[in-house]
């Protein structure tokens, strides 16, 4: 890994200072021409835009301002991260989130907790999962039939049944999924959901209690798909269970199951059905653009 570190100070709602270290693979880059270049997303895995980039770039330089309006709502939804290329190899960082980076002591901190809790869900407890974060922002999405998909005036969701936008304001409705663990523990629910004008009947609904990391920060209405049943579940709510300072290092999550009629059945279903393309788990080192475990990776 060219970088060895990368941190976000957020200065003000449109000032972000961005700071980044090399690794000693700097020394022995070929020569020639580098162009450095500043990507956000709101995802952390996919979705990049370039925000600042420098041509000619100079090696010594290690700090850059993203001048940008983007904290419109919490700063961990947005994630940065930077990129420099030759125009043959291109090198990555890690992926840092925009909520401001902790001192070298709670790095350290939060790390080995992160390893540990890692080590519990991956070796013993956890239950491999795709986690399918919900779009908060995008392209309205296209209509291809003759009833509208979202209320032009208010932005509602008409048709929660539209596979172009999979029950959200926006196309494609979650970003590219990404494997996530989780911890089932004791607490199950299941109650009957009775339909107030009867036109739906009634439905059992199972309700689960879970514990995972705090990255990459699941939220309410993300999907969380089990790999091993393929059963899907829409994220209820989520609460801090361990924290170093005001960064959260674990959650608890609430997760109600959803029915196999759910529009959600149908998001790429190549990609999860159980068995295909999750036998490969990348490890932390070699998988770059998911926010969270290389996060950890970052600290030195």
């Amino acid at each position: 890994m060219l970088f060895s570190r990368v941190s976000v100070y957020p200065k003000s709602p449109s000032l972000t200072l961005i700071s980044w270290e090399f690794s000693e693979l700097v020394k022995s880059l070929p020569a020639g021409t580098y162009t450095l270049f500043l990507e956000f997303s709101r995802s952390g895995n996919d979705e990049w835009n370039i925000v600042n980039s420098i041509n000619n770039y100079d090696f010594s330089q290690i700090e850059l301002f993203d001048t940008g309006q983007r904290a419109w709502a919490i700063s961990e939804k947005i994630f940065y991260r930077l990129r420099v290329t030759n125009g043959t190899d291109t090198y990555l960082s890690y992926v840092e989130p925009a909520w401001g980076s902790p001192d070298r002591t709670d790095r350290l901190k939060i790390r080995e907790m992160q390893r540990q809790e890692c080590l519990r869900l991956r070796k013993f407890v956890g239950s491999k999962g795709l986690l399918y974060k919900r779009k908060n922002w995008g392209e309205a999405p296209t209509i291809s039939r003759s009833a509208a998909i979202i209320d032009p005036d208010t932005g509602d969701v008409l048709d929660a049944n539209a596979v172009e936008s999979m029950g959200t304001a926006f196309s494609g409705g979650f970003y590219t999924p990404f494997v996530y663990w989780l911890e089932f523990v004791a607490g199950e629910t299941e109650k009957i959901d009775q339909d107030v004008d009867g036109a739906k009947g009634t439905s059992d609904i199972l309700v689960v209690q879970a514990n995972g990391l705090a990255y990459p920060f699941p939220r309410s209405n993300d999907i969380w798909l089990d790999c091993t049943s393929g059963r899907r579940y829409r994220i209820d709510s989520c609460t801090v269970k361990s924290k170093v300072r005001h960064l959260p290092v674990t959650y608890s999550i609430v997760m109600s199951e959803l029915p196999f009629t759910h529009i959600i059945y149908k998001l790429d279903e190549v990609a999860e059905t159980p068995g295909t393309n999750l036998s490969e788990n990348p490890t932390p080192s070699t998988y770059p653009d998911t926010p969270g475990i290389n996060w950890t990776g970052n600290w030195q």
